[in-house]
C-alpha cells in the first residue's frame, strides 16, 4: 500500500494560495464587519410601507406591521395601476385585431387579383 498525498500539498485548492494575507484583506476575502447606524434600522413601531409611525396598526401573521391607512392607499394605487394596464392591453389587443383584419382583407384582395389574372391568362391562351 502506497503513501497518500500529504495534506499540505492540497492546501489552497481554492486559488488563494498565491495571495498573501494583506492581498486577501485588500480584495475583501473573509468576513466584512461593519457597524450599522441607527438610521439603517427602522423603529419597531414604524409602518413597513411608509416608514412612519403606525396610526392604526395592522399586523400580518408573519409579524410585519403596517398602518391601515397605508394599506388602503397602497391597494387603491395598485387597483388604479391595474386598471391602467388593462386599458393599455385592451387597446393593444384591439390594434392587433384591426391589423390582422386589414392583413386578411389585403390577402383576400391579392388572391382575387391572382385568380382574375389566371382566368385572363387562360382565356387569352385558349382563344
Amino acid at each position: 500500500m502506497g503513501r497518500g498525498q500529504r495534506h499540505s500539498k492540497n492546501a489552497g485548492a481554492m486559488g488563494t494560495e498565491a495571495l498573501t494575507y494583506n492581498e486577501r484583506k485588500a480584495l475583501g476575502f473573509g468576513t466584512v464587519q461593519e457597524r450599522l447606524g441607527k438610521d439603517a434600522q427602522g423603529n419597531f413601531d414604524d409602518c413597513n410601507l411608509t416608514n412612519a409611525r403606525v396610526i392604526q396598526p395592522m399586523c400580518t401573521p408573519g409579524g410585519v406591521l403596517y398602518s391601515k391607512e397605508a394599506i388602503l392607499k397602497n391597494l387603491l394605487a395598485q387597483k388604479r395601476e391595474n386598471k391602467r394596464k388593462l386599458r393599455l392591453w385592451e387597446e393593444q389587443e384591439q390594434n392587433r385585431r384591426d391589423t390582422e383584419a386589414e392583413n386578411a382583407l389585403v390577402e383576400e384582395e391579392e388572391r382575387k387579383e391572382a385568380f382574375l389574372r389566371a382566368q385572363e391568362h387562360r382565356s387569352g391562351a385558349g382563344a
